[in-house]
């Protein structure tokens, strides 16, 4: 497999210069007989290719921001490996190992990591009413990371281990009525030690057409080697421009830098939801879900209790150096619902309609680099999506999405309505011939935004292309 993706566009319609092209090839093979309990997959990729982007990073001369063109190269290849055994008892146990290494580099970080992973998983009929599933998993990482003034790693190479184990027990309360499931994850990590991850849920359906459930579960997000060891320059500008009590010091040019931090702990996550599905009609069906989140210890970045400090960058051209370090000083919820209609009004026609509406809360109990409403502006508090699919005569299909989304206020980008659309011929069962259209009614529209990361954000133009696809 092998593409290539011309340069997006900025919003004064000057290209990004963020072109990028991949090749990758792999293989899969399957082997067991139909008598036999057991079957074997083993299969890999390998994969190279360039991506591009523009990136504004800090300087130390008027404006104090230069824009620089940031090349990278991606490559890397894995191997898995899985063994299953089924059992006359309907039971089955798997066994998977799996190995991965990567390797990227550009002008601001490179990074080589390899990946060992390797896991066992039996699921098994308890009783006659109870299905049980539990499981084993070892993951070691290494990785080498090359370090630049603006992003820095300390240490820039280091080796973690997780260990993982998991229960599922699924038990049929009442016969086609009522089922439960229960279940937890365990996993021991190098930065924050053992973490538990429960989780219920309860299935109800009282007629073939009507089904409701209920969810609770816990979930963490376990420190990542960015939130431990990373040192960012994120910005620099004379100390006079900048808040008190920097600005009363004598003049002098100060870096903003944002740090790791070795007490950084999980955030974590309590989710409920509840659900209902209808089938009202074999050519109408509806699906409705709720939900709310429990956000605790979210990260942030507070100042650090050592927040003005001589620079020790290195450059004698900065004086000053504004501490902020990743911390877990925010917390909050998110709610909200997805409704989604499905309809075939012919046989030859589909329809699904989704409406998904998103509420975020968040309040810092610190003062940190980026507000709370920094987070809750990242994302589209109302989304409309409405998908027609049809099987026209002679092979052919014809498939359109059209989509409205809301505002992001962080990032400054209106709401938009956005269309796509794919016709198809089925030449033959090997051959199919497509023509497809992206982003058909703007030229160019904005559609995300960075904080931590200064890559300056392009639009998505309008494509069209075309595609055979040939099977063998």
């Amino acid at each position: 497999k092998n593409f290539y993706r011309d340069d997006l566009a900025f919003a004064d319609g000057t290209k990004a210069d963020d072109d990028w092209y991949q090749w990758r090839g792999g293989f899969r093979v399957d082997s067991g007989a139909p008598e036999s309990p057991y079957s074997f997959t083993i299969q890999g990729d390998a994969y190279n290719g360039n991506a591009d982007a523009t990136t504004n990073i800090p300087a130390t001369s008027p404006p104090y921001t230069t824009d620089i063109s940031n090349p990278s190269n991606i490559r890397g290849g894995d191997l898995l490996t899985r063994m299953t055994r089924k059992g006359t008892d309907n039971s089955e146990m798997t066994l998977q190992a799996y190995y991965d290494l990567a390797r990227s580099n550009d002008r601001l970080l490179g990074d080589e990591r390899s990946t060992a992973d390797l896991e066992f998983q039996h699921r098994f009929q308890a009783t006659a009413k109870q299905e049980f599933t539990w499981g084993l998993g070892y993951r070691y990482t290494r990785d080498s990371l090359e370090n630049s003034a603006t992003f820095s790693f300390a240490p820039a190479s280091r080796t973690d281990m997780l260990l993982s184990a998991f229960l599922q027990d699924e038990i049929t309360l009442v016969d086609d009525l009522l089922r439960l499931t229960l279940g937890s994850k365990f996993e021991h990590n190098d930065f924050t030690g053992y973490e538990v991850q429960p989780n219920a849920r309860l299935l109800y359906t009282p007629h073939k057409h009507h089904t409701f459930w209920g969810a609770v579960s816990q979930a963490v997000r376990t420190p990542s080697q960015a939130d431990h060891d990373i040192r960012i320059s994120s910005a620099i500008a004379p100390n006079a421009a900048l808040p008190a009590p920097i600005s009363l010091l004598p003049p002098g040019l100060a870096e903003i830098v944002i740090n790791g931090n070795e007490d950084f702990k999980s955030e974590k996550l309590i989710a409920y939801e509840v659900g209902y599905r209808t089938q009202i009609h074999d050519a109408l069906a509806f699906d409705l879900t709720a939900f709310l989140n429990d956000y605790s210890r979210l990260r942030t970045t507070p100042a650090s209790a050592h927040f003005i400090t001589a620079n020790n960058s290195g450059d004698p051209a900065l004086f000053y150096q504004l501490n902020y370090e990743a911390g877990n000083t925010m917390e909050g919820n998110t709610c909200g619902f997805e409704l989604v209609a499905d309809a075939k009004p012919l046989d030859w026609w589909r329809l699904q309609l989704a409406y998904t509406y998103l509420r975020l809360d968040l309040q810092e109990t610190g003062q940190g680099l980026f507000a709370s409403e920094d987070a809750e502006g990242e994302s589209p508090r109302n989304q409309i999506s409405l998908r027609s699919m049809m099987n026209l005569r002679s092979g052919v299909t014809l498939d359109t999405w059209l989509r409205y989304v809301d505002t992001l206020p962080t990032y400054g980008i209106d709401s938009y309505v956005a269309l796509d659309a794919r016709v198809a011929w089925q030449v033959n069962p090997q051959v199919e011939l497509s023509l497809v259209g992206r982003n058909l009614l703007d030229n160019a529209q904005p559609e995300f935004g960075y904080l931590f990361i200064n890559t300056i954000p392009s639009e998505i133009e309008r494509s069209v292309y075309a595609q055979a696809r040939m099977t063998f």
